[in-house]
């Protein structure tokens, strides 16, 4: 039974009862579940362990999308600390921000600033999913930014690898690029299951 405003029921179940009432009305867990497929069940339903499963599982992929907001500002933090270490460097070029990594190599030449390429991808890739995610949150399903983020972090890095130093494997990519690619097509496939084939 639903518990009423001012009756202390501290029985397991009206606990659930009323969690799942709070969680339904007052969180943005509740709203954005509304337009996913997993939408929390009427009122009637919520004690239902389907409906419970259901609000758990949007729950935890609304915590993901949370998650991996800041983390393309995390990796643009590490790229700075891989630069100043001399980490990670590009390949030797003739462009003019050409930078030389006397702790690299004993007989410097300018190469590609990879680790500030990448540094800066992520810190526009933040910027942009934090825009997404505070301007549309209420409309977009669970782990639309998760996959988002996944799409757009792995598929810059794949292209970035091409100006780092020879970290080819016998396959002709670089460790980075084969690694990327599994995120790359299950965050597409994500989108195109979602968006595609639901027309």
């Amino acid at each position: 039974p639903m518990l009423k405003e001012d009756n202390f029921d501290f029985s397991f179940a009206g606990l659930k009862t009323s969690a799942l009432y709070w969680l339904r009305d007052h969180t943005v867990i509740a709203r954005r579940s509304q337009s996913d497929d997993e939408a929390i069940q009427s009122p009637t339903d919520t004690g239902s362990p389907r409906s419970f499963q259901s609000l758990a599982m949007t729950a935890w992929r609304t915590i993901v999308d949370l998650i991996v907001i800041p983390i393309p500002l995390l990796a643009a933090f590490i790229r700075i600390g891989n630069f100043f270490n001399s980490e990670i460097v590009g390949k030797p070029t003739n462009l003019p921000w050409g930078i030389k990594f006397p702790l690299y190599e004993l007989s410097p030449v300018a190469r590609h600033p990879s680790q500030i390429y990448e540094s800066l991808i992520s810190l526009s890739l933040f910027i942009f999913i934090f825009f997404i995610y505070k301007k549309y949150n209420n409309k977009l399903p669970p782990l639309f930014i998760t996959n988002l983020f996944l799409l757009l972090y792995f598929s810059s890095r794949f292209l970035i690898e091409f100006l780092k130093a020879d970290y080819q494997t016998s396959l002709g990519l670089t460790m980075g690029q084969i690694l990327s690619v599994p995120f790359i097509l299950w965050s597409a496939g994500w989108f195109i299951k979602r968006y595609y084939f639901k027309k």
